[in-house]
């Protein structure tokens, strides 16, 4: 994870050497858990949650997907009903 441990003026310095490497025609693999990071630098999105595929698409549609965020955000546990 590139930015992990990087306040926001470094995170945003990364971003801009990985976006003037993407537009010299790199290509980037960048796993990541910073959402607003990765959006900025990337034309599609694969999210995986223990190694299997939860969904893969357009990084600002995919945030949208119930499935994507239950597996990123998690669903609070129903409370214990208790007799």
């Amino acid at each position: 994870m590139p930015s992990a441990g990087l306040n926001a003026t470094e995170t945003e310095v990364l971003a801009g050497h990985l976006r003037r490497m993407r537009h010299d025609g790199i290509s980037l693999l960048v796993i990541d858990h910073k959402i607003d990071f990765i959006t900025t630098l990337v034309d599609r999105v694969v999210v995986l949650e223990l190694g299997q595929l939860v969904a893969e698409g357009d990084p600002q549609r995919i945030w949208q997907d119930p499935k994507v965020q239950n597996a990123y955000l998690g669903v609070a546990d129903e409370p214990e009903v208790v007799a």
